[in-house]
């Protein structure tokens, strides 16, 4: 966590400790920040943006200088990195996805430690003043067809992490505290070597979905005609959601399974539905009994065939 813009310095210092901890083939390291244009503006509309870049050589540019303080100047400054808009219904940097996408922004955050940003209605920890114009189906509806991650954002260090109060217990933070975390986000990635080089290729060609941090496996047939797919979950599944947006704009939900009790619930499920003829674009939301989450897409129908 930083009071001010980073320093050359404290660039130097993340990417030396990225390259400690990178094991080829184990573990690797993605190089990225976070672009705040609500820094000298808390009512910028351009929101936040997490920047993922190809290599450690891409210079990290910042959002309150003249050169690269708007997502278009990011944009043509950092052609092969990838954009990620950012916790677009939190009031402190919401994002309304007004205008059209840069190339860049082929990834949208669905959830996040503040919350699930799915559906307007949908809340975190009671946090007052929503904006319901950022939400992922509002994005959808505007025709961004950007895939759907899930991050974690909690400024700890711990991806993924859920169980906040335990990890809290004794500790002090000068920013979050459990009341304000909803749990941590995943990206899973499906890539044939575990290095930052094909991380990036399969993020930039749509091969991965968002799980919360207890890390539901979803199979997809491919990725662009995802049926028959096959659903794991780390509890009993209490629901799978596959939703559909119709050319008119509107949402609709099939719920594949009955609900199950704890105890006479299904781990998992392989699903093959039928997709309306109607249809322009669809995803597809799994629910468990312990209220973990997951969501593949959207995947896109040509002419709503």
């Amino acid at each position: 966590m930083f009071s001010s813009p980073l320093t050359p310095e404290d660039i130097q210092e993340i990417r030396q400790a990225g390259e400690e901890v990178a094991q080829p083939g184990v573990f690797s390291v993605l190089e990225g920040y976070e672009w705040t244009s609500t820094w000298e503006d808390p009512n910028n509309p351009a929101g936040h943006r997490v920047v993922l870049s190809p290599n450690t050589g891409t210079p990290w540019f910042r959002s309150d200088l003249e050169e690269s303080d708007t997502v278009a100047e990011l944009a043509r400054l950092c052609d092969d990195c990838l954009f990620i808009p950012h916790h677009t219904m939190m009031p402190w940097g919401a994002f309304r996805f007004e205008g059209e996408p840069v190339p860049q922004e082929r990834i949208l955050e669905v959830f996040s430690t503040h919350g699930n940003f799915e559906k307007p209605q949908k809340a975190g920890h009671g946090i007052l003043n929503l904006v319901a114009d950022g939400s992922l189906q509002n994005a959808l509806r505007k025709g961004w067809k950007g895939r759907w991650a899930a991050n974690s954002d909690n400024h700890c260090g711990h991806p993924g992490l859920n169980d906040w109060k335990a990890f809290f217990r004794g500790k002090v933070t000068p920013l979050v505290t459990p009341e304000l975390l909803d749990g941590g986000g995943l990206i899973a990635i499906e890539s044939p070597e575990n290095s930052p080089k094909h991380l990036l290729e399969a993020l930039h060609q749509g091969h991965f979905y968002a799980t919360t941090g207890t890390r539901i496996l979803l199979e997809p047939q491919d990725w662009e005609k995802p049926f028959p797919m096959l659903i794991t979950g780390t509890a009993p599944l209490r629901q799978i959601h596959v939703v559909e947006l119709d050319r008119n704009g509107h949402f609709y939900e099939q719920s594949l399974l009955q609900d199950f009790s704890d105890t006479a619930g299904i781990l998992n499920r392989r699903i093959h539905p039928r997709i309306s003829s109607t249809t322009t674009a669809f995803y597809v939301r799994v629910e468990q009994w312990d209220e973990e989450l997951a969501w593949i897409g959207p995947f896109f129908v040509p002419n709503g065939q």
